[in-house]
């Protein structure tokens, strides 16, 4: 995936909710926009006030893909409170652009699946179950289950739930 997830460093700005089941599209594009970042960190591509993609990044790079245009001032207004109402070839640019199926646009459960994994890969990049999992790897199947059970019991030390709940 050529993007990276926003950063924990960016705390001058409160994060957009996870978009949940009945979300407008505007609610779950600010969402991708909060997520995801330039890989390679280019403050070319980057609004340097929020870490987010430029729209006029995006609209250029949309338009790279030779299959239509789209302006920034029209991203802007899809992101908007107004409730632009996008056609279909927009939401499949604008899915070609984040690396999500378009259905995540319109589909309740596309949506939840994509949010669902996003969430898990903002939890790896926690350092410390980073290194579990790098040190987990390679493991027999019967040693993974052994680490897996004792994780689940530190969990119960500690009062946490037997699984992370993943912000809806």
């Amino acid at each position: 995936m050529p993007y990276r997830k926003a950063q924990d460093a960016e705390k001058t700005r409160d994060l957009v909710p996870a978009p949940g089941p009945g979300s407008t599209f505007a609610e779950r594009l600010n969402y991708l926009f909060d997520v995801l970042r330039p890989r390679d960190g280019d403050p070319a591509k980057t609004n340097p006030r929020t870490g987010e993609f430029l729209h006029t990044y995006v609209a250029e790079t949309i338009s790279s893909y030779g299959q239509g245009t789209l302006t920034a001032a029209y991203i802007g207004k899809l992101r908007g409170p107004a409730g632009e109402n996008p056609t279909i070839r927009v939401v499949r640019l604008l899915a070609r652009f984040f690396e999500v199926p378009a259905g995540y646009f319109v589909e309740d459960a596309v949506t939840e699946r994509i949010v669902a994994q996003f969430s898990l890969v903002q939890q790896l990049h926690d350092q410390g179950v980073k290194n579990i999992a790098m040190r987990a790897a390679g493991l027999s199947p019967a040693s993974q289950e052994a680490l897996l059970k004792m994780v689940e019991a530190a969990r119960a030390m500690e009062g946490l739930p037997s699984t992370p709940e993943t912000p809806a």
